[in-house]
This record gives C-alpha cells, structure tokens and sequence, in this order.
C-alpha cells in the first residue's frame, strides 16, 4: 500500500508548476503531512481552480480551462497549496478554496492590462 501511494504521490507532484515545487515539498515536510493529505490538498487545489473558473470574471471569459489552471499554477499554486493544506485536503472547502482563487487572480495585475 505504502508503494502505491508513494507513486500516486509523485504523480501528484508532477503537477506542480516546476518553480513551486521546493516549496511545496517543503510545505509537506514542514506540515509532516502525509501522502494522501498532500494528495488531497492537491485535488481541492484544482478543483477549487475549476470552480472559480466556472465563476470568473469577465476579463478573463476568453481564457480556456485548461490555460485558467495554468495560469493560476503558474502565479498561486503554493498560496493555494499551502490553504488546502490547512484545510485538510477537505473538498467541502472548494467553494471557499474557489474564492481565494478568484481573489488571487485579482490581485495579478499584469493579468487585468
């Protein structure tokens, strides 16, 4: 079992935009979490982040999905990370994950030009 979630780990880590991933493992280690919380929390990441952009403003309506969770990865991934962490990996949080997307990518000046 250990096997199998230690490969579905590193999967999940494949995930991760390249510029964050120190960061997150660390985060992993420093919060000594297990596989599965860090694959938790990597779910409700990108669950949040297709939530929000089922709800995204109009700014970015032309943005596909695919280019939306890229550019959130690409900007917010460890912020985001970090929340699902503290969240537990819980997908009863998405709305609220959802929401702290939404307020990230305001934030993303260059995005709003």
């Amino acid at each position: 079992m250990h096997t199998i979630v230690t490969s579905i780990l590193a999967d999940t880590l494949d995930l991760v935009p390249e510029q964050h991933l120190p960061r997150v493992v660390s985060m992993i280690v420093g919060h000594e979490a297990s596989p599965e919380l860090a694959i938790a929390a990597e779910t409700l990441v990108q669950q949040a982040t297709t939530v929000a952009w089922a709800r995204r403003p109009d700014g970015l309506l032309s943005l596909k999905l695919t280019e939306f969770h890229d550019t959130v990865g690409h900007f917010h991934y460890c912020d985001l990370f970090h929340a699902a962490l503290h969240h537990d990996g819980d997908l009863r949080e998405v709305d609220h994950m959802a929401d702290l997307v939404g307020a990230a990518l305001a934030g993303t000046s260059h995005l709003h030009r």
